[in-house]
């Protein structure tokens, strides 16, 4: 028994070495740094969807996109087209596909893409929670991947979401080549 113990414990010694001997790039690296941007949308303009929303009915929504922090600091403006896929009159809810496409001032625009479940309610249309997928970008963000949450949110000063976004770039992409 002792020899089988001392052959596995060499055995597992050198199986260590031999890792920690191995090249440097063949270990995977880390993604390029994670950015969390934490926004408020402002809804400033919508267009009028009229009394009833029916499928296949595109809405879009645009507005200025402010620092969570700082609500008083513009960071840029966000536009969202969306298309009804269902509808439920008696519910008073539907759902739809839309593609969002953040601009951050002097950086990039960000784009995303989700499913939302939207409810019909004296407020208006809105969505009360959704996640979205972070497909892509310009500038900046060309490299961007990663998701989002938004969260509804009524003041006297209108209809917003807190809009939390992950993402990362990939450092090679971005390094000179």
């Amino acid at each position: 028994m002792r020899n089988r113990i001392a052959h596995f414990t060499s055995g597992a010694v050198a199986a260590v070495l031999a890792l920690s001997a191995l090249p440097a790039a063949s270990v995977r690296q880390p993604p390029a740094d994670e950015v969390v941007l934490k926004l408020i949308a402002k809804r400033e303009s919508s267009m009028n969807l009229g009394a009833i929303p029916t499928t296949i009915l595109t809405f879009v929504v645009a507005g200025s996109l402010l620092d969570a922090a700082d609500p008083s600091k513009k960071m840029g403006t966000g536009k969202t087209v969306c298309t009804f896929t269902d509808f439920s009159p008696l519910e008073f809810k539907a759902s739809a596909d839309c593609r969002s496409v953040y601009t951050i001032d002097g950086k990039g625009e960000i784009h995303m893409s989700s499913s939302r479940d939207y409810t019909l309610d004296p407020v208006g249309i809105h969505y009360n929670e959704t996640r979205l997928a972070v497909t892509g970008g310009t500038g900046d963000y060309r490299t961007a991947r990663g998701d989002a949450s938004g969260t509804f949110r009524k003041s006297a000063e209108g209809i917003s979401y807190a809009v939390d976004i992950r993402l990362t770039t990939d450092a090679q992409a971005d390094a000179p080549g």
